[in-house]
């Protein structure tokens, strides 16, 4: 078992975090959870889990004592729930996602893509979201929810061929909306998504995105 020491700057002194116990070292979470319940080491306590190399902490979160990541990258492939838009037969909907930071401040990065099957597909008249990975919420942009995020968006009419741009936009905690972007006259302006908006859709057409929003995660 090892102890980390730290630099306390109100009382400019070395002193040792995570209690007496130190940092106690895991071989999985799985064993941790069994020796070590948060209950059991207290606030504050430190230890590192060595199936994923996570140094956690026990945090209150949810109003609960739970052992929380201090700081890592978590990694996956999910398929992201859709509102309005089913893909039919054959249909394609998936996406990857990086989350990088704390449970409660990190940088979430989704990059997905949506494919027509070839029977029984619907695009809605107005409103294309996906959802965020289960666990996992959006804030919105600071200035007000109408700001979009840091995106690309492309609606891709595969028998044009033509691709028309987009941007992703804030629409609930846990969801974020696809919209096109349109010139009317000399400005670009945003529109929803419709059976004729942007084109006709057809079998085989597509949605890429890529968007990244600052949010929190799983313990």
């Amino acid at each position: 078992m090892s102890r980390l020491k730290v630099y306390n700057l109100a009382t400019a002194q070395w002193e040792y975090v995570g209690g007496n116990d130190g940092v106690r070292r895991f071989a999985s979470v799985a064993e941790r959870d069994a020796l070590w319940p948060p209950a059991t080491a207290g606030r504050g306590a430190l230890c590192i889990t060595l199936d994923n190399d996570v140094l956690w902490q026990v945090r209150m979160y949810a109003s609960a004592l739970t052992w929380m990541r201090l700081h890592t990258t978590v990694a996956g492939s999910y398929t992201p729930a859709l509102v309005g838009v089913v893909v039919g037969t054959g249909g394609i909907n998936t996406a990857d996602y990086t989350f990088v930071g704390s449970p409660e401040h990190g940088l979430l990065t989704i990059d997905g893509k949506i494919k027509l099957g070839t029977a029984g597909f619907t695009v809605p008249q107005t409103l294309t979201a996906v959802g965020l990975p289960p666990g996992y919420g959006a804030y919105a942009p600071i200035s007000d929810v109408a700001q979009d995020f840091l995106s690309e968006v492309a609606f891709y009419d595969v028998s044009a061929p033509e691709i028309v741009k987009g941007v992703a936009r804030p629409s609930t905690g846990t969801t974020v909306r696809l919209v096109v972007l349109v010139v009317t006259g000399t400005k670009i302006v945003t529109g929803g998504t419709g059976p004729t908006a942007p084109f006709a859709w057809a079998t085989g057409d597509e949605i890429l995105y890529r968007f990244q929003v600052r949010g929190g995660g799983p313990p």
